[in-house]
């Protein structure tokens, strides 16, 4: 039995997870990214102070030495650390495909356990920093046909606009879509809801939309985006899949987490969660080619030629053809090679057969 809130992952669905992993991570690449792969476990003191009222969410343990360590709860900690402990030339453009754990109300697309796939651009204030991010996260999103739009804000937007607010009146701001305008307008006061409602957006954020204008990336002001996390000190957005009330990435600017010998340095990154993704995104994931052996020496050979097209899954069991077939249609095969004095092609839908020579074996199957 699994542990509550984390799962195995098999299959198609884990073809389709490992297609979108390499998709994402080309684009990411493709944009000037590298790869950063952090520790599972980090030192708990990390953590602590960074994630507001979800730090409770923090899985928390004391080690055999007595450190208290957790599981990191974000990409984004983890890079703090990293930053601050090596001399990366700056700015420092990291992408991070990994898993997270939060103890969280598990619920669909939500899981204790869950990957995230992050970008980051650490070093340029510049709000051209945030549009970039902006505009290879949309791209990511195109590549696997979901329709979004970004809803954007920024902290110090909400700063100027309703006077510095404390925590309790973000929290409540943050909860608009959920709770709905009434509620956050006995939590907040009218007057505030209202300065939300009627102040447009300020220099910083015109300036950004111009740029993902530029970028072609679909966006909207929305003041009721706050984001959580406290770590946050500008720009912020979550996106939404197109027609769905549904959050499926967010990130924003964080300009005080990161230091390097007690100096702040500047950063803006953002996660896209796998597992909604995956529910969302439009993937043709090729399943392999069964090759039943009769004769093993021929099916070598003709697995060492047919793997040059597509993938082969040849039989090790030696088992009669009978099962080999019944291995086959368990595993939802579509096509079936079977390999002995002759070589035959099945269509596992259809059940018609046709025998063939080795070389027109490819123009038979198409995957």
């Amino acid at each position: 039995m699994n542990v509550k809130g984390t799962r195995d992952i098999y299959g198609d669905e884990a073809r389709k997870k490992k297609e979108v992993e390499l998709r994402v991570a080309s684009i990411f690449e493709k944009w000037g990214f590298e790869p950063l792969y952090t520790p599972a476990l980090e030192y708990l003191d990390l953590l602590k102070g960074k994630y507001g009222s979800e730090e409770k969410l923090i899985y928390e343990f004391q080690d055999k030495s007595g450190n208290w360590l957790g599981l990191k709860y974000d990409q984004t900690v983890p890079l703090a650390r990293f930053v601050a402990e090596k001399d990366v030339p700056l700015p420092y453009k990291r992408y991070v495909i990994d898993r997270a754990w939060r103890y969280d109300n598990p619920q669909r697309g939500r899981y204790r356990e869950f990957t995230q796939c992050d970008i980051d651009i650490v070093g340029p204030k510049s709000i051209s920093a945030d549009a970039e991010v902006i505009a290879c996260a949309y791209e990511v999103y195109k590549s696997l046909g979901i329709d979004t739009v970004f809803k954007i804000s920024s902290r110090k937007w909400l700063n100027n606009v309703l006077g510095n607010p404390d925590n309790k009146v973000l929290r409540a701001i943050d909860k608009y879509y959920k709770i709905g305008e009434e509620e956050v307008k006995k939590l907040i006061g009218e007057d505030k809801l209202e300065r939300l409602k009627n102040t447009g957006p300020d220099q910083e954020l015109n300036t950004l939309f111009n740029l993902l204008n530029k970028y072609k990336v679909k966006y909207e002001f929305d003041p009721f985006i706050v984001r959580g996390l406290d770590y946050y000190t500008g720009v912020v957005w979550e996106v939404y899949a197109g027609g769905l009330n549904l959050s499926i990435g967010g990130g924003g600017r964080y300009d005080n987490l990161i230091k390097r010998a007690g100096t702040p340095i500047p950063a803006t990154g953002m996660a896209i969660g796998l597992s909604r993704m995956l529910e969302l995104a439009e993937i043709k994931t090729v399943k392999p080619v069964f090759l039943a052996v009769i004769d093993r020496e021929k099916a070598i050979e003709a697995a060492n030629y047919l793997r040059n097209y597509f993938p082969i899954d040849m039989d090790t069991t030696d088992n009669p053809l009978r099962k080999q077939m019944e291995y086959a249609n368990k595993k939802s095969y579509r096509w079936v090679i079977i390999v002995g004095d002759n070589i035959t092609i099945k269509d596992m839908e259809s059940g018609k057969q046709q025998i063939v020579t080795l070389d027109s074996v490819p123009k038979v199957i198409k995957l």
